[in-house]
């Protein structure tokens, strides 16, 4: 992807460059057909697009870890330092920590960790069938190699906090509270198979804990529904929308400065998603222009939001127009967030069958924003070690999948 953006610059400033040489003769034409050649350069070689990962092999590859990782767990136990960086590596869990102090200590396959060793209401072979298809389907939606990762979690039940430990005590030793509990577990480890979370229902923590207080948090609002799609200018933004989009964010703005808050820095954060811009946008950025949009309406939420926000919020410009930061990369670097919903089929960048769906469309919609965020200065500071909150805490383990890096 950093070759196509070299090229897009350079296409860019070439552009600008030929542009500047031919206003004198007043030659729209010749920059316009220009602009067309350069678009379609560009377009051509930024696809996100890979070809699409072959199913049966990821289905194969899935399997074998699962099956081979078992086979081989002795001896990837027995020679960690030597596995734990292997493709099996992947498949077990290793607490330095533990293994620091306990010279028998050896690494756990992910199976014998999530059921706890087999004491969890936990069907393994039929997670291990949910465990296939999701890597698959994953592999399929990110083009990518899916890695199996994993970690500790914790929730509350009650979700209450509370002020003391006998308070929390109290409802644990009620006459209900067992039947409840137990209700609420089950309900909850039987999303297992699709969430890979498995919560234990046996052992509750009601140790106390602190909290950091913030005195002045950010003040942080989405302004995306600003923008229509494939738009960028202020000419285009539905004031409707306006209103409802900004009023929270103008109302945490004039409350910390009313408490003396003093604006260290504002943060304009946009990001197209990776779906071809079309209309106008595709024709001034080209449709592969995603980095220039993004930019367009970070710069657009600076001239024309950022003073209609804080005016609302009682605040001339000259408090925090010196202060202001535009980041308009993406998740992704290239101006874009989110998945590529795009395969190359016979050579030809084709729209996945995922992302032809309503729900598929706001996946791909949720990674085009505009985002403000309003950062102040001495934003925290530690509460007085008197006050301890409890609750009671139990502990969960999970087991989820990411693109293996790109090296």
């Amino acid at each position: 992807m950093k070759k196509h953006l070299s090229i897009l610059s350079f296409l860019i400033i070439s552009l600008a460059t030929y542009a500047n040489e031919e206003c004198s003769v007043n030659n729209d034409d010749k920059v316009d057909e220009l602009a067309a050649q350069s678009c379609e350069v560009t377009d051509k070689m930024a696809t996100c697009a890979q070809n699409a990962p072959d199913p049966d092999a990821m289905r194969k590859r899935i399997e074998s870890l699962l099956s081979n990782s078992e086979k081989e767990k002795e001896k990837v136990q027995k020679y960690w330092d030597s596995y734990k960086n292997s493709f099996y590596g992947q498949m077990f869990d290793f607490d330095k920590n533990r293994a620091s102090v306990d010279k028998s200590y050896v690494p756990t396959h992910l199976m014998d960790w999530i059921s706890n060793q087999g004491k969890a209401d936990i069907d393994i072979p039929k997670f291990k069938e949910t465990m296939v298809e999701k890597y698959v389907n994953f592999a399929k939606k990110n083009d990518c190699n899916p890695v199996v990762k994993h970690r500790d979690t914790t929730t509350y039940f009650p979700s209450k906090i509370f002020n003391s430990e006998k308070e929390i005590k109290d409802i644990i030793a009620s006459p209900t509270y067992a039947a409840e509990k137990d209700a609420h577990f089950k309900s909850l480890n039987e999303k297992f198979y699709d969430r890979g979370t498995y919560c234990e229902k046996g052992q509750v923590n009601t140790r106390g804990f602190y909290y950091v207080a913030e005195e002045f948090p950010p003040c942080a609002g989405n302004v995306s529904g600003l923008f229509k799609d494939n738009q960028w200018t202020t000419s285009t933004l539905d004031q409707k929308v306006g209103t409802e989009a900004t009023d929270e964010v103008t109302s945490c703005i004039r409350d910390r400065i009313s408490k003396g808050a003093k604006i260290h820095h504002v943060s304009v954060l946009s990001s197209a998603s990776s779906l071809n811009n079309t209309g106008e946008a595709s024709k001034k950025f080209c449709k592969k222009g995603f980095l220039a949009l993004s930019k367009a309406r970070a710069e657009s939420a600076r001239d024309k939001i950022l003073p209609g926000l804080f005016a609302q919020a009682g605040q001339s410009e000259a408090v925090y127009q010196s202060k202001v930061d535009l980041s308009f990369n993406g998740t992704n670097g290239d101006g874009t967030s989110g998945p590529c919903p795009y395969t190359i089929k016979d050579g030809k960048e084709v729209l996945k069958d995922e992302f032809k769906t309503a729900e598929g469309k706001k996946d791909l919609d949720d990674s085009k924003y505009v985002k403000v965020q309003v950062t102040f200065e001495s934003h925290s500071k530690p509460v007085n070690d008197n006050k301890t909150h409890y609750a009671g805490q139990y502990y969960c383990r999970n087991i989820y999948l990411e693109c293996a890096p790109v090296r």
